[in-house]
């Protein structure tokens, strides 16, 4: 078994004083998943 943090994050820009830049709307632990989820909402993977 591996110790590594897999899965899925989709984020958002938080600009409010204190926050660590980022607010997380979902996470989804097995990758698979993530990325049916993304295709039934339409969303697509922005370059970085």
């Amino acid at each position: 078994m591996s110790d590594a943090i897999g899965g899925l994050y989709l984020y958002e820009a938080e600009n409010a004083p204190g926050s660590f830049g980022i607010r997380v709307l979902a996470s989804v632990p097995c990758l698979e998943a993530g990325y049916r989820m993304m295709d039934i909402f339409g969303l697509r993977v922005s370059a970085a």
